[in-house]
């Protein structure tokens, strides 16, 4: 669309000179009125409130709080806005302003945090980032001698080509770390932003008392105990301290409730009372007035609700710190892109980002899958403070790997064990999480799959991720409330190590059992010939939904008779009760046999041929015994199970004893492809000591 494609019965002027409606508005966008609105804004937080109840004042105070952020987070996208305008600069300048939404700003301020500047600007048909940089901030014409700078402007007689290097390289870095810093703060304030705009979800706390509990065992946490990390809050331009910034813990934030915390999540602690003095409850007392925000993640699915509270002093300052820096690089780069070549004053330099000041207030967050807070240093108590994770430290996830469209897709989850639906252990360094797009190809992640919890849909894609040639395009959910993002990686991700296939066509065949029935099938560590045979009967036929639904009825038969059984023989050589609780004690020995075919059952308590549900573990006290473990592995190997129940005789005198032999047996159901049990059988000196 062309200038006069619009306005056409408006005519603009300036001075006696007609211009096109673009140059107009161009012309009068002023990128000072904002700012002056936040300043003055900050010099009114406590004003007007005389005539309120004394008990509205402090809340209408705080309030004035939201007010400032939620100007700032505006000004920000109108800068992000223009920036944006910049880089399409081919296209017209009034409909990049009313068409520019945030989500068009999201990819250029994510590229901005993650330092991957020159990529994105790359993508649009522009130079990298220090190029586009001289050509916006007006360095450009410095460089190509078309604007000459006077040596005495910058206090030195003479200004040679080195110096003037050196000056503008520091520029470009100081910009590009400002730019870092207004997104970080963009990007993970946002949601906050969206909170008071769509609905005004914003609650400012009566009290500012929170009540958190170190959480033990849960399912849907990293860590057994809490944790948190330090936030700076403002001035270096990282992502730590900030919602979106990766950082997680197992807190839980109630701020008006001193009573103890209700249930277990997740399950039972492994060592009752050995931190007793971290799982009650603790109060958190603050003087600063705190401000809550309903929030919502966002994202083509609507997003979960999650709550983000903050110190108002520390939103206050912060804004205003991001509203000093958008001002000094949008009135910069306004005046460099409106005045014509040779015009005005030469541009400012900056001095390198290295040797700018930092500001030394840390605050903590603390935060768990639902909420966050954040809460000055000397505010954080003790027993909270001693669960913090350094840089460095080692974190589990559990998470789903897929890909389409050459993307690969990453769903990360919060649990200490995987499952069906997050079959992948991942560890990695704290510090790197906060980083996943630039770390996820360069080993700082650790991925291991349990080929057990895996469908045959995944394991198909886990291999053919691992058959290709690596990809650079992926797509990340964390856990928690952040949002999906989508990136590139340096070094392409080639995959997590899976079994080869025995008969690749036969898992294929299956996988479309799956689509035509809709039903999920695991993936078959093993299978018998019974299952081949009945794919080669069906393999040439017509596959529609009923015949689908008819293989798999008869596949599932032929697991029901079907049993597969992993047995470890392991010699500890030692008591019992030297084995317990030693989790990092080796046996001397370890023997694993595989036995295929009848389904484990047994007869227990005057109950013939009986066997668990599906997950059930039945254990066996050990009892004495006159075989060596070479004499058990070879009688396994003749009899199979009946081997092994054959080792313990809880009738011999202790006397004549070789060992001590304890049984534990795990049952398990795959189906359709029967039964995968796990029977461990420990050779033990004595039962227990004495």
């Amino acid at each position: 669309m062309t200038d006069r494609g619009y306005f056409n019965r408006t005519e603009f002027g300036s001075d006696g000179e007609w211009q096109s409606p673009e140059e107009a508005i161009r012309d009068r966008h002023n990128p000072e009125i904002a700012y002056h609105h936040i300043v003055k804004l900050a010099g009114s937080i406590d004003a007007g409130v005389d005539n309120l109840p004394d008990e509205k004042k402090a809340e209408a105070i705080t309030y004035a709080t939201v007010d400032l952020f939620r100007a700032t987070v505006q000004y920000v996208e109108e800068f992000g806005t223009y920036m944006y305008s910049e880089i399409k600069s081919d296209e017209n300048f009034i409909e990049l302003l009313i068409r520019t939404s945030a989500g068009n700003l999201k990819p250029f301020f994510e590229n901005c945090r993650e330092g991957e500047l020159d990529a994105y600007l790359a993508g649009e048909g522009q130079g990298d980032a220090a190029a586009f940089i001289d050509k916006v901030f007006g360095y450009e014409p410095i460089q190509s001698g078309d604007v000459t700078l006077h040596a005495e402007s910058k206090g030195a007689e003479t200004l040679d080509d080195e110096t003037l290097d050196t000056l503008i390289q520091n520029s470009e870095a100081f910009i590009e770390s400002e730019l870092q810093a207004i997104a970080t703060y963009y990007l993970n304030i946002r949601e906050a932003y969206n909170a008071v705009k769509h609905g005004n979800r914003v609650m400012v706390n009566d009290t500012s008392v929170f009540a958190m509990e170190p959480e033990h065992g849960s399912d849907t946490s990293t860590f057994d105990t809490a944790s948190l990390r330090s936030a700076t809050g403002s001035d270096d331009g990282n992502n730590e301290g900030n919602p979106e910034c990766g950082s997680t813990s197992t807190v839980d934030t109630d701020p008006t409730s001193n009573s103890e915390h209700d249930g277990d999540a997740g399950g039972e602690r492994e060592d009752p009372g050995e931190n007793d003095s971290a799982s009650a409850p603790v109060n958190v007392s603050v003087d600063d007035p705190y401000i809550s925000f309903l929030c919502k993640t966002t994202g083509d699915e609507g997003g979960d609700p999650y709550i983000l509270t903050v110190p108002a002093s520390f939103l206050e300052r912060w804004s205003l710190d991001i509203a000093d820096r958008v001002h000094r690089l949008y009135q910069h780069v306004y005046e460099s892109t409106t005045s014509s070549t040779g015009e005005g004053t030469p541009p400012e330099f900056y001095k390198h980002p290295d040797e700018q000041r930092s500001n030394d207030d840390e605050y903590y967050l603390i935060q768990n899958p639902d909420s966050t807070v954040i809460i000055p240093s000397d505010a954080v108590p003790d027993t909270i403070r001693e669960f913090e994770l350094e840089d460095g430290a080692t974190v589990e996830l559990v998470c789903s790997v897929s890909h389409s469209s050459g993307i690969v897709k990453f769903d990360f989850v919060l649990a200490a064990e995987p499952t069906e639906d997050h079959p992948i252990r991942v560890t990695g360094e704290l510090e790197t999480i906060d980083r996943v797009f630039r770390e996820l190809g360069t080993g700082h992640f650790h991925f291991s799959v349990e080929p057990e919890l895996l469908s045959v849909g995944q394991y198909l894609d886990l291999l053919e991720i691992r058959e290709s040639d690596g990809f650079t395009e992926i797509e990340v959910d964390p856990p928690g409330p952040d949002n999906v993002e989508t990136g590139t990686v340096d070094t392409p991700f080639e995959g997590i190590q899976v079994p080869e296939p025995t008969d690749r066509e036969f898992i294929e065949y299956i996988h479309r059992i799956k689509k035509a029935t809709q039903i999920r099938i695991p993936f078959p560590p093993l299978y018998t010939d019974k299952h081949y045979h009945l794919y080669e009967e069906y393999q040439d036929a017509d596959l529609d939904r009923d015949t689908a639904e008819e293989f798999l009825a008869e596949l599932r038969g032929i697991g029901e008779e079907t049993g597969h059984i992993q047995v470890v023989v392991r010699n500890w050589a030692a008591p019992l009760q030297n084995i317990r609780g030693n989790a990092n004690r080796d046996p001397e020995q370890e023997e694993r046999l595989l036995l295929s075919g009848a389904r484990l059952e047994l007869d227990v308590d005057g109950v013939e041929q009986r066997r668990g549900d599906d997950g059930e573990t039945w254990e066996f006290a050990p009892a004495p015994s006159t075989f060596t473990v070479d004499e058990a592995i070879e009688a396994i190997e003749s009899d199979g199970i009946d081997g092994v129940t054959e080792l313990r005789d809880p009738e011999l005198d202790s006397s004549e004893a070789s060992s001590w032999i304890g049984v534990k047996i795990q049952f398990g159901e795959r189906e359709p492809w029967g039964a995968f049990d796990g029977i461990n059988v420990g050779f033990f000196t004595e039962p227990q000591n004495g």
